[in-house]
């Protein structure tokens, strides 16, 4: 073998391309911002400042969930390719694109939250739609990062949540049922 063959073996040994120079920037620009936002949100500082200027600088642990979900799933989505055999410049827009679904999901929650409460159970059009995306965009996410296996796996414990208490379910698996 050559030299040149052994350097070029580990890339075509790997379903990964090589990352265009703006996906690199953007996921050290999102690994940056995220390891940003751990520290803030686990340090007094937040408190003294909100105390000094009166603005929310303080998140509670649901609004830092989902944060952390966004910034999550924006790597997840952002860190592979989209699909392998499409030509990258495709790609890369599919890939962002599902990276502004998953991560507008994600933060519809935090935006809206105080209404979704207010709903309780009666979702909309909006939230049903984007609790159909975002759980797309996670299902997008695993099985790029973590392959079919999982996904399935997940799958089946998501049909469970869904369909565990129905009338054909045996007894000892059956349940009360989500809500």
């Amino acid at each position: 073998m050559t030299a040149k063959a052994l350097q070029d073996a580990p890339e075509q040994a790997t379903p990964f391309r090589q990352r265009e120079q703006l996906s690199g920037r953007a996921l050290t620009i999102i690994c940056i911002t995220w390891s940003l936002f751990q520290l803030w949100i686990a340090a007094d500082f937040p408190f003294y400042l909100s105390e000094l200027t009166g603005l929310k600088l303080v998140f509670n642990g649901q609004e830092a969930r989902q944060i952390h979900l966004a910034f999550g799933l924006g790597l997840g989505l952002l860190a592979y390719p989209a699909i392998h055999q499409l030509h990258p410049a495709i790609d890369r827009v599919i890939k962002y694109l599902l990276v502004a679904v998953g991560v507008s999901a994600c933060l519809y929650l935090f935006l809206f939250k105080l209404d979704i409460a207010n709903r309780a159970g009666l979702p909309n059009r909006f939230d049903l739609f984007f609790s159909l995306a975002g759980i797309a965009c996670v299902a997008v996410a695993v099985y790029r990062s973590l392959g079919l296996p999982l996904l399935v796996v997940a799958g089946v414990f998501l049909l469970y949540v869904l369909f565990g208490d129905a009338d054909y379910v045996p007894d000892a698996m059956r349940w009360k049922g989500a809500s």
